[in-house]
C-alpha cells in the first residue's frame, strides 16, 4: 500500500519495490524473499470495490528479477510487461488522478492499496475485515440458505398483505 505525495498534478509516479512474504500471525518470515507465481494478478481497492490493474488509459505494470544484493532497481529498461512468474520486483506506472489511482482524485497524491494476488485466495488485507475472495468452487442457490429464507418469507408476507386487502 503506498500513499505519494508531492506529484506534479496529473502526472504518472513510478512505483518499484521487492515482493515479501507476511506471516498471517504478523511474525517475521523465516525467508522473506517470494517470487510471482503463475497466474498472478495485481488486485487493488479503488472507489470501495476490489479491481484489476487497468492499463486502459496509459497505467502500467511489470516486473523483474532481483538485481545486485536482491534489491530493485529503477524501471529504466530492465521490467518485463506485466506480472511474471518467478521475477521478485513489481513495477507501477500509476498516473494521479487516474484508474489506478486510489483516491481517484487530480490532487498531486497517488495511492494504492493492493498488491499482488491468487483467484482463490483470500485477497484482504491483512486487518482488513471488508474486501473479497475469489474461488474457482460453484456454490450451489441450496448451500445459501438464508436467501431462501429471506424468499420465503417475502412470499408469506405478500400471502398476508393479499389476504387483507381481498374484499
Amino acid at each position: 500500500d503506498f500513499a505519494i505525495s508531492g506529484v506534479a498534478t496529473g502526472e504518472q509516479v513510478q512505483i518499484v519495490y521487492r515482493m515479501t512474504q507476511e506471516r498471517l500471525d504478523g511474525a517475521a518470515a523465516a525467508d522473506p524473499s517470494v517470487a510471482i507465481p503463475n497466474g498472478a494478478i495485481y488486485r487493488q481497492f479503488i472507489n470501495g470495490k476490489w479491481a484489476e490493474f487497468d492499463q486502459s488509459e496509459g497505467d502500467e505494470i511489470g516486473s523483474s528479477a532481483a538485481q545486485d544484493n536482491n534489491f530493485c532497481t529503477d524501471a529504466s529498461g530492465i521490467f518485463a510487461t506485466g506480472l511474471q512468474p518467478g521475477n521478485q520486483c513489481v513495477f507501477l506506472n500509476v498516473r494521479d488522478g487516474g484508474l489506478n489511482d486510489g483516491d481517484g482524485l487530480v490532487n498531486g497524491v497517488v495511492r494504492t492499496l493492493g498488491g499482488v494476488a491468487l483467484t482463490g485466495e483470500d485477497n484482504r488485507p491483512k486487518g482488513s475485515s471488508s474486501g473479497c475472495s475469489v474461488t474457482r468452487d460453484p456454490v450451489s442457490l441450496y448451500q445459501r440458505g438464508d436467501w431462501l429464507f429471506i424468499f420465503g418469507f417475502l412470499i408469506w408476507l405478500a400471502i398476508v398483505v393479499r389476504k387483507r386487502n381481498l374484499p
